[in-house]
């Protein structure tokens, strides 16, 4: 019911680590289990730019969560941002790309209230402590204008939420009152 992630139990309503860790976000979905294909999928997206697969999980993610979507309103998409250096490396965003792909489905606007201020580890192979750690001071919010009350995070990978709940304080910092997610993975609650 928070992080959106599959859990054993289906009596329970938390996974292991919502239920032990607080988070600044208010709830989020992921659409499917981080597994070998999905993973290959995310791959050649930032490593080939297979951009198209990402119409594909932005047509399937809004269908598969359109109740939740529906019921929290969010006045704006927000892209979970790259630093610059990696945005030219890279050539895309691929949240940003994903975010716009919601936006053509739902008619909200994608707003880049967050900025990357700088570069980070990569987060696969660190652990919980260490990709929290990781990314603290690595997003600031941006813009002149008022924030909007909801906003819907994007980004492509849920694993331990360390990512989304740093760009939630963020956000919640710079006036957002409620900061929901939706990924198009997550790992296990034990990640």
């Amino acid at each position: 019911m928070k992080c959106g992630r599959r859990i054993e139990n289906e009596s329970e309503e938390l996974c292991s680590s919502c239920k032990r860790e607080t988070s600044a976000f208010d709830s989020g979905r992921c659409t499917f289990i981080y597994n070998s294909e999905i993973g290959e999928a995310i791959k050649q997206v930032k490593r080939n730019g297979t951009r198209e697969f990402l119409d594909f999980f932005g047509v399937y993610c809004v269908g598969r969560h359109e109740l939740f979507l529906k019921s929290i309103g969010p006045k704006a998409l927000v892209p979970v941002p790259l630093t610059d250096s990696r945005l030219r490396q890279r050539g895309f965003n691929q949240s940003e790309l994903l975010a716009q792909s919601f936006s053509r489905i739902m008619g909200i606007p994608v707003k880049k209230l967050l900025v990357k201020t700088r570069n980070t580890k990569d987060q696969k192979g660190l652990n919980r402590w260490q990709r929290t750690n990781n990314l603290i001071g690595a997003f600031k919010a941006e813009g002149n204008e008022p924030m909007p009350d909801k906003v819907l995070l994007v980004d492509d990978i849920y694993t331990t939420g360390s990512t989304v709940n740093a760009c939630a304080a963020v956000l919640k910092a710079a006036g957002v009152k409620e900061v929901y997610f939706i990924c198009i993975a997550a790992g296990t609650a034990d990640d």
